[in-house]
């Protein structure tokens, strides 16, 4: 099985229930920016042949691998963080939202490929071996209903430069998402309609109204006022 999707990639915590309530679903995820045609995935079983010719399946192998992502100095260092640990990840077909594959306990690899200076080239990829009976417990493949979106975009200051250390809520703060390092929030939750804001220290921001819409995602930057 080959197909491209949009990757996210987090510590292992388990599978994530797209049917919980009160809670950023997408929380704890790294979002891989991709080039070209995005990351794939490959799970094919892992096979022993025997004296008398006979071949038989003793397990599987689930293989992930990014391709190639551009992105800045310190997100590559962060990324790289995650160089051989177990990891969750989790991908979204390409052209919608309905369709998501979630592998879990996979080891990650990060690999360096060409440092440009104010931006670094790298490659992640994956591998999980397991037996056939356990293959439940590390992949699943989920049509996700079109209550769920996704709403992202940058916290930004007066000059428009990305901030980081803080959050982006709800108005009642019960939906999350903490800034990552580039500026950058994601909350992934039932359609509907909004308020949501950014808490920086020494920053203040409006309450903005906004539509998380079933299947889709919505690009919304958040600035300082």
């Amino acid at each position: 099985m080959k197909r491209f999707y949009d990757a996210y990639i987090r510590p292992q915590m388990g599978f994530v229930n797209f049917t919980v309530e009160n809670e950023n679903l997408l929380q704890y995820f790294d979002k891989l920016d991709l080039l070209k045609s995005g990351a794939y995935i490959k799970m094919e079983p892992e096979t022993e042949t025997m004296e008398d010719g006979t071949t038989f399946c003793n397990g599987m192998k689930i293989e992930f691998e990014s391709g190639v992502i551009n992105v800045s100095n310190i997100m590559a260092l962060w990324l790289l963080d995650y160089n051989n640990t177990l990891c969750d990840v989790l991908m979204f077909d390409l052209n919608n939202l309905d369709l998501v594959i979630s592998v879990t306990g996979i080891r990650i690899k990060v690999e360096k490929i060409i440092d440009k200076g104010e931006s670094v080239l790298i490659k992640i990829s994956g591998t999980t071996k397991f037996g056939t009976e356990g293959l439940s417990n590390k992949i699943k493949i989920e049509e996700i209903g079109a209550t769920l979106g996704i709403i992202e975009g940058k916290v930004l200051d007066l000059n428009g430069i990305p901030l980081t250390q803080g959050y982006v809520s709800t108005e009642d703060e019960s939906i999350y998402d903490m800034i990552d390092i580039c500026g950058i929030y994601r909350i992934m939750y039932f359609s509907g309609n909004y308020k949501i804001t950014a808490h920086i220290q020494q920053h203040t921001f409006d309450e903005y109204d906004i539509e998380i819409k079933g299947w889709e995602r919505t690009i919304f930057d958040i600035r300082e006022v």
